[in-house]
């Protein structure tokens, strides 16, 4: 890495943070460095991986669950739209189906899920609980 790539961290910054910066401005050209803010994108990366990963919420049936922030990776439901839910599995379902290069390989299903759709009809999905969050009426 260059002198001109390289960018000044402030105050207490992780190492984790300073990695993953070091990483993508070795594999980002300086056309596209001058659009990204690589320090402002490594934080989103690791702020929305640290809600994935330790913000698991418990819920039970009849609850309404919205998507947490920058987790949402299935088109239904829409951000800020409550789901209710149906039934909480005991034993989670890995989806094994899925391609390799999908984000739905292996991904751990443990909650089912309600929505209406555009007819008033009740849909039912799995989906992994860890992306979701108790809804709040805020």
């Amino acid at each position: 890495m260059n002198k001109s790539q390289k960018i000044r961290l402030e105050g207490e910054e992780t190492d984790k943070k300073k990695l993953l910066i070091e990483a993508l401005l070795e594999k980002i050209s300086p056309e596209k460095h001058a659009q990204v803010d690589i320090e402002e994108y490594a934080e989103k990366l690791l702020s929305t991986t640290k809600r994935f990963q330790e913000e698991k919420h418990s819920f039970n049936e009849g609850d309404l669950v919205v998507w947490k922030k920058g987790l949402k990776h299935k088109q239904v439901p829409e951000y800020g739209v409550p789901a209710v839910v149906i039934k909480v599995l005991r034993e989670t379902i890995l989806d094994n189906e899925a391609p390799l290069a999908s984000p739905y390989y292996r991904e751990e299903l443990d909650i089912l899920l309600g929505i209406l759709d555009d007819d008033d009809d009740l849909l039912c999905f799995y989906y992994d609980s860890k992306r979701f969050e108790p809804f709040s009426k805020q």
